[in-house]
Parts: structure tokens; C-alpha cells; sequence
């Protein structure tokens, strides 16, 4: 009777944390709180810790972490640096609940996707429905990018439609048990829904990675003669949604002129001239700390010593990160660092190739593309996210095994 408590809370939990993190991360660091406090009561978690440290990836993402907290001793700005170990705490706290648990069947697995799916589409009617509220109680535009998305940040909040579409489109292409054609009928509304309002939310890289997340869940599809009609439609509706996207959206228009003039405006803060200019000033701290790196304190003292030397004024005052999660880890962590989070991507999308999992090789996709073109796991939204459907994914076997036995 305890087990099966204990275990229902746990599940619960797990829903709720993938309900709400599109909606609140400070929320949903409460529902963390839950989920982890059932997990250690439902046991026997130490039962599977043998199984996990046989796992490379685990040994990975423990490592990854730790790397981290050895970055302190060498740190300057150690409220800085533990400050940055609050925020990745997930991503050592989720793999040990995923990979010391065996409670995910396959049909769970379903329902946590499916909440996420969930919980996007509500903040999504949440931040639309804001939206026309302003509009016509107070005649205010807030239709578009940082003024429409009022839960996440709009590059944050791209990623997950562009996971949720992913997952959409995992049970309408790969599911072996039938779908009703109701809940067929509300995927391909949900599609079109989120391909309207990631253009609304106008983060340049949502709408490219879309595409990305468009092309590699149907592509597949192709191959099997009952999907290859609607896999069609779907690549061809890929084309045209990028093609308006990159001719329509205003955001894109600038992107050339402002990356061609950014070495002559040095003091630019636009995002794409400033990025340029950020990458630039990156590589240089690398190229003099590659071996071990600044330490976790220290990466973004390092970044405004650099900025002022280059008179980078917009990046200086405006206190920006690396604007790369893939620099920032090589400027604080060096060699080591950079290693581990390419392995983190790269051995997962390996699997995914030989399991022919399509969702977990697009999540692979969604998060590489982003960890480009932002520091992800700086913010809650970002390293909650990467951490909870990591280990939710690569734990897998693990947990098959386990149940198995």
C-alpha cells in the first residue's frame, strides 16, 4: 500500500513538473521539490544505482556537473559560481531520479510527453489571450516577440512548442497503438496553431529550428506507405512556413546588414551585431584559458574585462553572457568541459540513429541548435527543460531493463 502511494505521487509529480514548466519555472521549482522528495520515499533507489553508474551517460552528467563545482576552487567570484551551481542543480538532480528509478513504463512515458504538450499549448492561449486583452482594453500592440511571450522568454519559449510539435508529431507518425481521429484532428490544429504563434513570437532561431523540427520528424515518415501522403503535406507545409517566415518577419530583415556592420559598430547591441562581436571576444578568453578554463565564477567577469578592452559598449552595459552555451562551458571549463557536453549530444544521437527514435534525435536537434545561439543553462528555463527531458530520454534502457527483471 506505501509502494503504490508513494509511487502514484512520484508519477504525479513527474506530470505536474512537465505541466508547469512551460507555464512558471519558479512554479515548477516547487513541483521539483515534490517530485524529488517522492522519489526518495518511494525506494529502493539505491537498489539501481548499480545499473547506473555502468551507464556512460550517466557517468557523463555526473561528471558534467562536477566539473562545475571543481571550477569553484579556482574562482574569483565565488558568489558568482555557486550562484551558477543553484541554477544547473537539476542537471545532477535528474539523472539520479530518472536513472536510480524504474517507475516510467512506456504508457507514463506518454502521459509526461503529452502533459508537456499540455501545459505549452495553455501558456501559449494564456500569452495570446493577455495579448488581445491589452488590445482592447488599452489599444496596445502586444501581438509580437518580447511583449506577447509574458511566461518565457521568447527563444525559450520557441524551444518548447518546437519539442511539443515534435512530440505531436512522434503519435501521429510513429505510434503503434491507434489514435482516435478526434485527437488526429486537434494534432494537426495544434500544428498549425504553434506554426502561427512561433511567428508571432518572432525568435529568429525558433523559427529556423521549427523547420528543423518540421523536416526531421516527417522525413522518416516517408518510408512508411500508410504516412507518406501526410508526411508530404507536412514537408511541403515546412517549406512554406520558413519561406514566409524569412520574407515576412521584419526580425529577419536586419540580420545581414547588422552582422556585416558589426565589426565597424563595436558598440552595438543588437542582438545579431552583437553576437558577432560576443563569439569574437569568447574565442579570445578560450584561446587563453583552453586547458582548464576561467572557473564557473569567473566566466562572466572574464567576458566584461574583454568587453571593455573592446570598447563593447551594448555587450558591456547591457552585461551580456557568451550568447553559446557550447563557448560558455569551454570558457569555464575548458577542454574538459567542452568534451563532455559534445559527448552529451553526440551519444544520444548515435542511439537514436540505430533505435530509429526520431523524438529523442530531434530533442537532440532542438537543444543543440539553441545551446548555439544561447547560454541555456544560465537560466531555470533552460537547464530545468535540457536536464528533466535528458535523463528522461537517455534513461530509457535503464528503466526497461529494470522493469524487465
Amino acid at each position: 500500500m506505501y509502494k503504490t502511494v508513494t509511487n502514484n505521487i512520484f508519477f504525479y509529480s513527474s506530470l505536474l513538473v512537465a505541466f508547469l514548466m512551460p507555464l512558471s519555472h519558479k512554479i515548477t521549482v516547487y513541483a521539483i521539490m515534490l517530485f524529488v522528495l517522492s522519489w526518495l520515499m518511494s525506494g529502493p533507489w539505491l537498489h539501481n544505482a548499480k545499473s547506473a553508474i555502468k551507464n556512460p551517460v550517466f557517468i557523463i552528467l555526473v561528471t558534467f556537473f562536477l566539473l562545475h563545482l571543481i571550477g569553484l576552487l579556482y574562482s574569483s567570484n565565488m558568489h558568482a559560481g555557486w550562484f551558477d551551481i543553484e541554477v544547473k542543480l537539476t542537471m545532477i538532480i535528474f539523472p539520479l531520479v530518472f536513472f536510480l528509478s524504474d517507475f516510467l513504463t512506456e504508457q507514463k512515458r506518454k502521459s509526461v510527453l503529452l502533459t508537456f504538450v499540455t501545459g505549452t499549448t495553455i501558456a501559449m492561449f494564456v500569452c495570446v489571450g493577455a495579448a488581445f486583452y491589452e488590445y482592447y482594453t488599452n489599444n496596445v500592440n502586444n501581438f509580437f516577440y518580447m511583449k506577447l511571450s509574458i511566461v518565457h522568454h521568447p527563444t525559450y519559449f520557441a524551444m518548447y512548442i518546437c519539442f511539443s510539435l515534435a512530440v505531436i508529431l512522434k503519435y501521429l507518425f510513429y505510434d503503434e497503438s491507434e489514435i482516435s481521429k478526434f485527437l488526429k484532428s486537434l494534432f494537426v490544429i495544434l500544428i498549425i496553431l504553434f506554426s502561427v504563434f512561433i511567428y508571432m513570437l518572432s525568435s529568429k532561431a525558433g523559427i529556423i529550428i521549427f523547420f528543423v523540427t518540421l523536416m526531421a520528424m516527417s522525413l522518416p515518415a516517408l518510408f512508411k506507405n500508410n504516412k507518406r501522403i501526410f508526411a508530404s503535406l507536412i514537408l511541403l507545409f515546412a517549406v512554406f512556413q520558413i519561406w514566409f517566415s524569412l520574407t515576412q518577419n521584419m526580425r529577419f530583415e536586419t540580420v545581414s546588414k547588422s552582422v556585416a556592420t558589426a565589426e565597424q559598430n563595436v558598440t552595438t547591441s543588437e542582438s545579431n551585431g552583437v553576437r558577432v562581436l560576443i563569439y569574437e571576444a569568447a574565442t579570445y578568453i578560450i584561446k587563453s584559458n583552453y586547458a582548464i578554463g576561467v572557473g564557473t565564477g569567473d566566466i562572466k567577469d572574464e567576458l566584461m574585462m574583454e568587453y571593455k578592452v573592446r570598447n563593447m559598449t551594448g555587450a558591456f552595459e547591457n552585461k551580456l553572457n557568451a550568447h553559446s552555451q557550447f563557448l560558455e562551458t569551454f570558457i569555464g571549463q575548458g577542454i574538459a568541459g567542452i568534451f563532455l557536453l559534445l559527448l552529451l549530444f553526440l551519444m544520444p544521437f548515435i542511439n537514436s540513429i540505430k533505435t530509429k527514435n526520431w523524438l529523442l534525435m530531434t530533442f537532440v536537434f532542438v537543444v543543440a541548435l539553441n545551446f548555439l545561439t544561447e547560454s541555456m543553462l544560465n537560466t531555470q528555463a533552460g537547464v530545468v527543460f535540457f536536464a528533466f527531458f535528458y535523463s528522461f530520454f537517455v534513461s530509457l534502457k535503464t528503466n526497461k531493463k529494470e522493469i524487465v527483471t
